[in-house]
């Protein structure tokens, strides 16, 4: 039966495979870098945005202790047919500890992220 020898036309050689494969990569990772720059921008515009509704304490039914924490608690609760984990801090600690920016900014990123 014949030799299992490829003719040198039909070879490829390590460094044309390894050059279609980095190729193959930078595209995936261009498609990928694309994408993060989507989310990236859309993260930014919603940060941006202050939120302009309000609830009350009074509009949950608040459950069991899920955790503590050394601002607060968070609770199991419900609000609007929907169960949801509620953070309650006590703003003056908050004050007194100076976290007033930190406190604000992770508001800010959790109503950016829904």
């Amino acid at each position: 039966m014949g030799n299992c020898s490829s003719s040198p036309a039909t070879q490829v050689s390590s460094s044309e495979t390894r050059q279609v494969e980095a190729e193959s990569q930078s595209k995936g990772e261009s498609e990928v870098n694309i994408d993060l720059k989507h989310a990236k921008q859309e993260f930014e515009a919603k940060y941006a945005q202050s939120s302009k509704q309000t609830v009350k304490i009074e509009d949950f039914q608040l459950g069991r202790t899920l955790g503590t924490g050394a601002f607060g608690y968070v609770v199991l609760a419900k609000y609007e047919n929907r169960s949801l984990a509620l953070k309650i801090m006590e703003k003056h600690v908050i004050v007194e500890l100076g976290q007033v920016e930190h406190i604000l900014s992770e508001k800010h990123i959790l109503q950016a992220i829904n």
